[in-house]
């Protein structure tokens, strides 16, 4: 059998490097169901590791050439990056995507920073019905162990239990179709993914008797010698689950007014649930957070986006996206549902403020100290502190494209565009009881740890005390705003072609202010604070009361191919840019809420 094939041909015209990600790729490559794993597969990214899906739900690293700063991630063109964390808002259906774009350099001037760009696009709908129904699941009787007998006795404190799948389903669905042929279509989507996995030596003690034993002898260290590998089962059957649950609304509408004038609107929601974030063989089930989010007129975290695009004529056309994201979740309580609800920020200097209802109750871990054993590290009681954040973010963005041909020799597309992005950002933490209790075991010896019952000042064994810290609640709050321009054009004559451009970001940011309450155990060392917001603070070095400085930067971008044979076979590229971070709050300097 003779199979014969024409050579690859290389993309002579393209100066970024990347890579992009159809949805045909999308369905047939064996990976993990999530963005995060598919960009892993572009040419100098790594992402963390997320084996079978059991990562799936939880937002992985990643890295471009050494570094993992400034990633941005992009919906259909417009920004949605998280500024506070560097990171996506949102998760996602997978069943959704119609393409994902990944750009790692080159030299775009549209690109704000150096680091790793992505755009997601999902599907539309068309003049002809059509959609999918995805189901997949897995549990622990369709995997392997990985843990053999020399892993296992290796564990900390005794053994090592592995984290085993417990179960992974998804079902999503996806459909669309016309509403007026040719002028009108809608789309819509839904899925639900529900992860549940085992966290090394994290035991549920109110499983059986048995696994009550496990948790108190990894509290103080002294697991080995309880079982054998012989009964790994048993251990691993112990592992209280750390589940996560994520539900994805998306909806989308297109419009086609004329031949000039197209329309979208964009609607997608994102619903987290974990229960036990933070678990690990060192944390008890009540040290552990339940992330959550907002969810107005039951839409969690929803993102909106509008778009028009104006084809003015057959060599200028405009594309301009309103992006709003509302950004935010909660880090709470065990108990936060029965408890008085998430730990929300009230803007009052007064603890009492936040004591109503079944909060006051002393039994609340809102109320609860938490406690940390110095001898094994292990953690307990309650939550050190919960975590409320705000991060809304609104974009406003327009691009054009002019082509122009036989110029100076040779063909150009300018390529230009304006935009406009606020991002403020509010956190809150509330410090459970004010304050922080540590034991150790008499000496700091496991040896000495006993029964793991607090005893008296001079046992021989047992917990004893070590120390308090005292806390207030803390508060961060800043406004961040830019504005950016850029033009760039792109130059083929012959063999070559040139992209060079010119971008011009300007940021600034204020300090909003706002109070946070007294210490409850002593407001005489840690009393209530209010602040006003401001945008002006005292120079160290003048004493004198000065403006932050906003930040204005020009960026300067070059990129050439050159086709050295003629036949698209081999092309030399090279690049040269400058970039600045993508946010830069100064702000956050003037307030000492969060100290």
């Amino acid at each position: 059998i003779t199979v014969s094939a024409a050579a690859p041909v290389v993309d002579t015209r393209k100066t970024t490097t990347g890579g992009t990600f159809t949805a045909e790729i999308l369905e047939k490559i064996p990976t993990a169901r999530d963005p995060w794993q598919i960009i892993n597969m572009t040419p100098g990214v790594q992402a963390g590791l997320n084996v079978g899906g059991s990562s799936s739900g939880q937002q992985v690293g990643l890295q471009s050439r050494g570094t993992g700063a400034s990633v941005q991630w992009n919906l259909e063109g417009g920004s949605i990056t998280d500024l506070s964390s560097n990171s996506s808002p949102s998760y996602f259906n997978f069943d959704a995507f119609e393409q994902i774009s990944v750009v790692n350099g080159g030299g775009d001037v549209s690109v704000q920073s150096s680091g790793l760009s992505i755009n997601l696009v999902t599907k539309s709908g068309s003049n002809v019905f059509k959609g999918s129904l995805v189901g997949t699941f897995s549990n622990d009787k369709l995997q392997d162990g990985n843990v053999d007998e020399d892993l296992f006795n290796r564990g900390t404190g005794g053994f090592l239990s592995g984290n085993p799948i417990k179960r992974i389903y998804n079902a999503s669905i996806e459909y669309g179709g016309p509403v007026l042929k040719n002028k009108l279509w809608w789309w819509a989507a839904a899925d639900r993914q529900d992860t549940n996995v085992g966290v090394l030596n994290f035991f549920d003690r109110d499983r059986s008797a048995q696994c009550a034993t496990f948790a108190d002898a990894q509290r103080t260290g002294s697991l080995g010698g309880l079982v054998t590998f012989a009964d790994l089962d048993k251990v691993q059957d112990c592992l209280a689950k750390d589940q996560t649950i994520i539900k994805n609304l998306q909806g989308k509408l297109n419009f086609t007014l004329n031949a000039s004038h197209k329309f979208q609107y964009m609607l997608t929601t994102d619903s987290k649930f974990r229960n036990a974030r933070g678990a690990s063989a060192n944390t008890a089930k009540e040290a552990t957070q339940q992330q959550t989010s907002d969810a107005p007129w039951k839409l969690p975290l929803q993102t909106h986006q509008g778009t028009h695009t104006w084809i003015a004529n057959d060599r200028l056309v405009f594309n301009s996206i309103y992006t709003y994201v509302k950004g935010g979740f909660f880090l709470d309580y065990q108990d936060f549902k029965s408890c008085g609800g998430n730990s929300r920020y009230n803007g009052s200097d007064d603890f009492n403020s936040y004591l109503t209802g079944p909060r006051a109750d002393a039994g609340c871990l809102w109320n609860q100290q938490a406690l940390t054993l110095r001898t094994t590290g292990f953690r307990s009681r309650s939550l050190t502190g919960t975590y409320q954040t705000v991060r809304p973010s609104h974009e406003l963005k327009t691009d054009g494209t002019y082509f122009l041909t036989n110029v100076l020799g040779g063909d150009h597309s300018l390529k230009f565009g304006a935009g406009y992005r606020k991002n403020p950002i509010l956190s809150f933490s509330h410090y459970s009881g004010g304050a922080r209790a540590w034991q150790q075991c008499v000496g700091n010896s496991s040896a000495n740890c006993g029964t793991g019952q607090t005893v008296p000042v001079g046992s021989a064994t047992g917990l004893v005390p070590y120390r308090a810290e005292l806390y207030r609640d803390q508060l961060r709050n800043n406004n961040w705003w830019a504005y950016n321009g850029y033009i760039q054009d792109s130059y083929s004559y012959k063999r070559l072609r040139v992209n060079a451009g010119l971008r011009y970001d300007w940021q600034q940011s204020e300090y909003l202010g706002g109070c946070v309450p007294a210490n409850i155990i002593r407001p005489d060392l840690l009393p209530a604070q209010c602040e006003e917001g401001t945008s002006s603070g005292v120079d160290p070095n003048t004493g004198e009361l000065e403006e932050i400085q906003p930040f204005g930067n020009f960026s300067p971008r070059m990129s050439l191919t050159y086709d050295l044979s003629g036949n698209g076979k081999t092309v030399l590229r090279a690049s040269g840019s400058y970039y600045y971070a993508t946010k830069i709050t100064l702000a956050d300097s003037l307030g000492a809420l969060f100290t």
